[in-house]
């Protein structure tokens, strides 16, 4: 709240992101939404490792976070942006590692819109 307050003032056209969580931390923003970290923020930052490991669901697996947190902050009454401050995969079994995770990261990214 502070840092929040402070920048804003120096800065009012600021951006403040908060988050910077991976997948397992959808739970954690949820709580901080519902505690009122939206009314101290200007975008959520995700990252979202855990859920490119789900490769066989493909786009669907980076879906869900995105709703929960949607709903979150309608629930809450305040909407900011969701960015995507990180993503990955590792080494897919085909052999085809970078082909592969490059087409399910764009996938990923596509169906967080």
């Amino acid at each position: 709240r502070s840092a929040h307050r402070v920048a804003k003032r120096i800065d009012p056209d600021i951006t403040i992101v908060a988050g910077a969580v991976t997948a397992i931390g959808v739970p954690f923003l949820t709580e901080a939404i519902e505690k009122g970290m939206l009314n101290h923020c200007d975008a959520i930052t995700w990252h979202g490792y855990g859920y490119a490991l789900r490769a066989n669901e493909g786009a669907k697996a980076f879906v869900s976070p995105m709703n929960e947190l949607r709903a979150a902050m309608k629930k809450a009454g305040k909407t900011v942006p969701i960015w995507d401050g990180e993503s990955g995969v590792g080494d897919i079994p085909d052999g085809r590692a970078g082909i592969a995770g490059a087409r399910l990261l764009l996938k990923g990214v596509l169906a967080r819109q």
